[in-house]
């Protein structure tokens, strides 16, 4: 059995590039309300400690999320663990996979990593934080790997079709 392989540790930076822009949007929004509601003291405490809480969730969440997160890819299956309240583990069979893509967001290629979305009957999965290289390496052999099932099923069916055309 395959071992589930970590993200590189720009993840980390990645992730907490993220989630500061993030802090950065509701610290525009805290000042313009404190702005327009200045009598409001409730309010600017509410502000202030939302504010600390996501400094927090800046530092600290990043490395949970980073130690959490691992994936797999077998012959068969393609195993994705994240999380970091919740811990969800998506598993899809690759026989069933219809598209494969390498994307990036502006995050991404500031950190040069990509994320691997892949399209199946039944939904998505997404390995994320990869190294380019890497998930272009990982989207060739998926793509590899769907041609020869592809390939095989197409044979299979041809075979099956041969057999009812004979005669008994």
């Amino acid at each position: 059995m395959l071992e589930y392989r970590a993200l590189n540790k720009k993840a980390i930076n990645c992730m907490r590039m993220a989630a500061l822009i993030g802090t950065v949007i509701l610290l525009v929004i805290a000042i313009v309300l404190v702005i327009f509601l200045r009598d409001v003291i409730w309010l600017m405490l509410l502000l202030g400690a939302l504010l600390a809480l996501d400094a927090v969730y800046v530092i600290a969440v990043p490395i949970i999320r980073y130690k959490r997160y691992k994936y797999r890819i077998t012959e068969d299956e393609i195993d994705v663990i994240e999380g970091f309240i919740w811990v969800k583990r998506e598993i899809v069979p690759i026989e069933r996979l219809h598209k494969i893509e390498i994307a990036q967001g502006p995050i991404d290629r500031l950190y040069k990593l990509a994320k691997v979305e892949v399209t199946t009957a039944g939904g998505d999965v997404t390995i994320r934080f990869l190294e380019r290289d890497v998930a272009e390496r990982i989207a060739d052999s998926l793509k590899i790997r769907i041609n020869t099932i592809a390939r095989k099923e197409k044979v299979e069916d041809a075979d099956d079709e041969r057999k009812v055309q004979m005669p008994s």
